[in-house]
């Protein structure tokens, strides 16, 4: 028997599927070459006795109709309605909906009025009125029935994307809704928003049984086998939002050809460039009917005279089309012990061929160390899809260490979200092929030094949070430990959204002084090609360190060595 609560959540959800008494208002149209493009609010009695004021874009392209749709539901911060999504889809002939759920933002002209919606879970009392989550579902689906009635769409080919949090609204919409064909939830696992686990997100006393109660009703994550239509998964690695331990497990509940695996490999709530046109090619082979979405490889790992290789097969049924690149992506230590987005993933390309045996050898650094890897597979037209993430320990597989030293500590930085993308402290070197050499530092400690004049040492972070940083942190200085026994210039780069749209990089250079030194960087140091220095500290996704040497002939002996990097 359900309880009340269970009773009024289905009440609820079967009302935002009709859409009833509404009004419509036109505040702006535009147009261009692929169709009509028109702001408007929606009014609508969205829940019982409150009338919520929706405000949206909407795109209709030109041609015959009906037309298939497209639902985009944005994440959080300072995202709203997104013209230039509706855009994109309607250029590619979808009747496509942005919608606003989160009212006011700083400087906005137009936006949703949600009237008492709440902004938490548990306001008052366990109540589906009184969680963000139940009334931003309800939303959604009602958009989704606004949609569905409209002459030029065709209800029976509709698809969904959201981000961030609105890719956890895409799961839950997935979940309680059947007349979507495909979705995307983009980093939005769905398990951290239970109550308690965010911002503290409930204000009244709870037990574990309301817990639970509401995770079977509005966690993305215990919906996993609820989900009516396929799902493409995408999400950033390291995601604090999307982790990949919560992904995978939801993931699993999931029938196979149900789901499409997109990761993106030492990112964190970003995407790589191969991220839209696999978004476009689910969407177009699963809602519009053309096209086809890719094999996905599967991934396994196996131990030949100590070394450990790891292989992508394909289906039984064999490729329509090879893959043009692999992408082997591995990480040591297990999930349970170093929390994302503090984990470091290597990366190793391969060409795809006939002949080319679709494997790799990766070096062990310790047998002892347990992994997980997967596999992307890149086709020639731009679409990547993943691999489900394979657990392994070397040891038990009889895998040798490969004679590479443990990874050295480089940076001593707070473990775990707030740190860098590094097991355990430490930095892993960038280099897959693991061209270092390790020297002693006179001052204590081991530096990494490197065989190849020109190469770049990396260092992968999420945020700069060297405990010192705290309050103002303008004063504070990067000091890299550096060694060289040639003269030339080191370059230290620190990038901002690393290997995706919108990189920025700022670049200092410093005269190398031989033997052992410490150099400490302002901020205002930093330089970009545009004269503007670096703003923040907390911009420094990534540094790349490389020293340049003036002179390099056949005798040099240069191995520049990069010790600690910290702030002072």
């Amino acid at each position: 028997m359900m309880s009340k609560v269970e009773i009024r959540f289905h009440e609820l959800l079967k009302t935002a599927e009709h859409l009833g008494e509404h009004r419509i208002h036109t505040v702006e149209r535009r147009s261009d070459q692929y169709g009509d493009y028109a702001a408007m609010y929606l009014e609508t009695e969205l829940i019982p006795g409150q009338w919520v004021k929706t405000y949206f874009w909407i795109g209709v392209p030109y041609g015959e109709t009906p037309f298939p749709a497209m639902l985009h539901i944005h994440g959080g911060g300072s995202q709203t309605a997104n013209l230039e999504h509706v855009r994109h889809w309607t250029s590619k002939g979808y009747v496509a909906l942005s919608y606003d759920w989160k009212e006011e933002l700083s400087g906005q002209e137009h936006y949703s009025d949600l009237a008492e919606m709440p902004t938490k879970d548990m306001e008052e009392e366990f109540d589906p009125l009184q969680s963000v989550m139940f009334t931003r579902l309800i939303h959604a689906k009602e958009m989704v029935t606004w949609l569905a009635q409209l002459p030029e769409v065709d209800a029976g080919r509709m698809g969904a994307f959201g981000i961030s949090r609105g890719g956890t609204v895409t799961r839950l919409l997935n979940a309680w809704d059947s007349r979507l064909q495909a979705v995307a939830p983009i980093y939005g696992c769905g398990k951290h928003m239970s109550p308690g686990r965010l911002n503290r997100n409930v204000r009244r006393p709870h037990t574990l049984e309301d817990t639970y109660l509401w995770e079977q009703l509005l966690s993305g994550f215990r919906l996993a086998e609820r989900q009516q239509s396929p799902m493409l998964i995408m999400s950033a690695i390291n995601d604090y939002w999307g982790w990949m331990d919560a992904i995978c497990e939801g993931a699993a509940h999931l029938p196979k050809a149900k789901r499409g695996l997109f990761f993106a490999a030492n990112q964190n709530h970003h995407l790589d460039g191969w991220a839209g046109a696999a978004l476009d090619c689910w969407m177009d082979a699963l809602v519009k009917g053309d096209g086809h979405w890719p094999q996905a490889p599967a991934v396994f790992v196996s131990v030949s005279e100590g070394a450990l290789r790891v292989t992508a097969e394909f289906g039984a049924a064999g490729l329509s089309a090879l893959p043009q690149k692999l992408r082997f992506c591995w990480s040591w230590y297990d999930w349970s012990e170093v929390l994302p987005p503090g984990r470091y993933w290597h990366v190793k390309e391969l060409d795809c061929s006939q002949d080319s045996g679709f494997s790799v050898e990766i070096p062990v650094i310790d047998p002892a160390i347990s992994g997980f890897v997967y596999v992307d597979a890149i086709y020639a037209d731009g679409v990547k899809t993943s691999s489900f993430p394979l657990r392994f320990s070397p040891v038990y597989l009889g895998a040798a260490a490969s004679g590479m030293p443990l990874t050295l500590e480089l940076a001593n930085f707070t473990r775990g979200l707030d740190g860098w993308h590094c097991p355990e402290q430490r930095t892993e070197p960038f280099d897959p092929d693991f061209r270092y050499v390790f020297v002693d530092d006179p001052q204590g400690g081991r530096a990494l030094a490197l065989d190849e004049p020109g190469s770049k040492f990396a260092l992968v972070t999420h945020k700069p949070v060297d405990p010192i940083m705290q309050g103002d942190k303008d004063h504070l200085k990067l000091q890299l430990r550096l060694f060289t026994d040639v003269p030339g210039v080191w370059e230290i780069s620190v990038i901002y959204r690393p290997d995706q749209a919108g990189q920025i990089v700022w670049v200092s250079e410093i005269e190398g002084v031989l033997g052992w030194a410490d150099a400490r960087l302002a901020r205002q140091s930093f330089g970009h090609a545009d004269g503007k220095a670096l703003s923040t500290w907390e911009k420094m996704h990534k540094i790349c360190v490389a020293f340049l040497p003036k002179q390099v002939d056949s005798s040099s002996s240069c191995k520049p060595a990069l010790g600690s990097v910290h702030f002072v």
